[in-house]
């Protein structure tokens, strides 16, 4: 997928890098990146296998709307450590500075760099283990966070 890339300063080194964003609008579609900050991967989740095992899965807690998105912002978080590695680097929902590794940014600046091609993500070996081998997988992630 091709995809607009824009510009962030890392609060830890200074260094400004680009970064793929699909924008505000892309509800369920997400970008994925790579521990060492320079592999990226889109997700969407609509239909998603991956996505459906996953949920499935991690069972929802507490009530209300505050709940129902922190429950939502951990599928996102397991669906990309589940998937499978892009460019021999594991994938987060969170970004990385290129640089140092931090994922803390001074800045999100809006200016726009050139457009990227970004691989779709991938979960062969998530959806190839047994249904308690995945329940064993995010349960040894969760117990990370």
């Amino acid at each position: 997928m091709i995809v607009t890339t824009f510009e962030a300063k890392c609060s830890n080194c200074s260094e400004t890098s680009f970064f793929p964003e699909l924008g505000d609008f892309a509800y369920g579609d997400f970008i994925f990146y790579g521990e060492g900050g320079s592999a990226f991967g889109y997700f969407s989740a609509h239909g998603n296998s991956a996505w459906a095992v996953i949920e499935a899965l991690i069972p929802a807690s507490g009530t209300g709307n505050q709940s129902g998105a922190k429950h939502e912002q951990l599928i996102q978080a397991a669906c990309a450590a589940m998937a499978d590695p892009i460019s021999n680097q594991t994938l987060s929902n969170r970004r990385r500075c290129p640089h140092c590794g931090s994922m803390s940014f001074e800045y999100w600046s809006g200016a726009q760099g050139q457009k990227m091609d970004v691989r779709q993500v991938e979960h062969v070996r998530f959806l190839a283990l047994s249904r308690e081998a995945q329940k064993k997988a995010l349960n040894a992630y969760i117990a990370t966070l």
